[in-house]
């Protein structure tokens, strides 16, 4: 599923990072917990240790993705995440 999709509908993701820019959206989204640095590989990083995570507190991740959509709105603009 697309990122921009899942950022839309505040949905929690899991971003594997290759590039700066996913870096970004997980920090400026508080996701940055989720992410996997593909450079840092670290085998205490575990992805399966990061899905039973995000699905335990899905619904408190997507309250604070629907908080910070909310504040990147300005007022009467409806706000669009770019497609990556």
């Amino acid at each position: 599923m697309r990122l921009s999709y899942r950022l839309k509908n505040c949905r929690p993701f899991i971003s594997i990072c290759y590039e700066n820019k996913m870096r970004e959206v997980s920090n400026y989204t508080n996701m940055g917990k989720y992410l996997i640095d593909l450079h840092k590989i670290d085998t205490n990083n575990n992805i399966y240790d990061l899905m039973d995570d995000l699905i335990k507190n899905e619904n408190k991740i997507s309250d604070n993705l629907h908080s910070i959509n909310e504040e990147l709105q300005p007022k009467n603009v409806k706000f669009h995440f770019v497609n990556f």
